[in-house]
């Protein structure tokens, strides 16, 4: 196993492997329709595109034996949210695996090499938004150091309401 950070040579993997890990984990949770429309205006090449091309934004993918299990996304370039601004913050926007590589302990290891990217960087804390109903997800942060802050993050998926909640770390 390997973690490459990607750059724009990989925008159709990121959005392949985005679309497919979105796809795997929100399938039932709203109507097809509602996530086809995010995962086409997420997922697609251009958009990636951009989010690599962006100097902030790092994007590390995931490799077991030469096959991209998954992927996180961290962007430096935005702005903490307020409840987070007291402390020097970044949000981990996304980590999400292929749902055959679910259980084997990948997830630890891309999480690690986060936050050790973050805590070089001079990063006090990381915060991430976790689906109300994603116990397994929510379980495997909590293992890993991270609160529930008991903040709201509303995270509609088209015209279906979903509600995430906020989970910060001390790095």
């Amino acid at each position: 196993m390997v973690i490459v950070q990607a750059d724009v040579s990989h925008t159709s993997l990121i959005a392949q492997l985005g679309a497919t890990t979105f796809d795997e984990t929100f399938r039932g949770t709203c109507t097809d329709k509602d996530l086809e429309g995010l995962l086409s205006e997420y997922y697609n090449v251009h958009q990636v595109g951009k989010e690599l091309a962006n100097p902030h934004d790092y994007f590390f993918i995931f490799y077991v034996d030469d096959v991209a299990a998954g992927y996180a996304r961290i962007n430096l370039g935005k702005e903490p949210h307020a409840a987070f601004a007291d402390k020097k913050s970044a949000e981990l926007m996304r980590i999400y695996f292929l749902k055959a590589y679910h259980g084997k302990g990948y997830a630890k290891i891309l999480l690690s090499h986060c936050l050790f990217f973050l805590q070089d960087k001079g990063y006090e804390q990381v915060y991430l938004s976790v689906w109300e109903h994603n116990e397994r997800a929510k379980a495997f942060y909590n293992k890993h150091g991270f609160v529930n802050s008991g903040l709201q993050n509303p995270f509609p998926i088209g015209d279906t309401p979903q509600m995430d909640y906020w989970f910060v770390k001390q790095l």
